[in-house]
């Protein structure tokens, strides 16, 4: 069900690009955290991070765990972490306090 062809990268290369990737996270951490941002934005910045983890998810992660060769036991077990951590994102989103601007939130006057 799941391929995935070799890159034919080496150990270094691999791991370079690794350092460059995660670099990367540091410096959007590090502008984000120079800039002022609204609650709009860091509720647009919140809802594009868990579409991605839920993506990567859904697309890579799910399908490599639940492979032709996997029993019913296990693939419920990988669906029900996977609807687990869903919801655990989904919380996450509900608390970042965008509906608690300026005390009304989103309450039609």
């Amino acid at each position: 069900m799941f391929t995935s062809e070799p890159v034919n990268l080496s150990p270094a290369r691999a791991l370079a690009i690794n350092f460059v990737v995660g670099l990367s996270c540091v410096l959007g951490g590090l502008v984000i955290n120079q800039t002022e941002i609204n609650n709009g934005t860091l509720g647009l910045l919140l809802a594009f991070g868990s579409g991605t983890y839920l993506q990567l998810g859904a697309s890579v992660s799910l399908p490599a765990a639940i492979d032709s060769n996997s029993d019913a036991h296990h693939i419920t077990a990988v669906v029900v972490a996977f609807i687990l951590a869903c919801v655990a994102i989904g919380l996450i989103l509900l608390d970042h306090g965008h509906c608690e601007a300026e005390g009304a939130g989103h309450a039609h006057r």
